[in-house]
């Protein structure tokens, strides 16, 4: 099928990779650098999200359209390259590490 596996270390701490770190697109990531800077993310861009924000790791890409559970200061970066960040109400979630990627399931080609 043409995809290729990669092997990722999620630290301490993180409830599990999209915690940390969220596929914009093929090419492109956008999390903490302690996971983007791995061997697994070699080759893709990245967009580092501050310290301060780790919220903004989470985040549902669909296209030229990305949920969030706000804008973030990293969001802005995301809508300078031509991606509409649309925010929405997950505070609940985000109390147990949770985000958009975690209340979505994507389905494409046919059933």
């Amino acid at each position: 099928m043409g995809f290729e596996v990669r092997k990722a270390h999620v630290p301490s701490g993180i409830l599990h990779l999209q915690t940390g770190v969220s596929a914009i697109s093929d090419t492109l990531v956008l999390g903490r650098r302690d996971l983007t800077d791995q061997a697994a993310f070699e080759g893709l861009d990245h967009i580092p999200v501050a310290a301060e924000e780790p919220a903004a790791c989470n985040v549902l890409a669909v296209g030229g359209d990305i949920v969030a559970s706000r804008t973030y200061r990293s969001h802005r970066i995301l809508e300078h390259l031509g991606f509409r960040v649309h925010s929405v109400e997950l505070s609940e979630f985000l109390l147990a590490d949770g985000g958009a990627t975690c209340l979505a399931l994507l389905a494409s080609g046919t059933p």
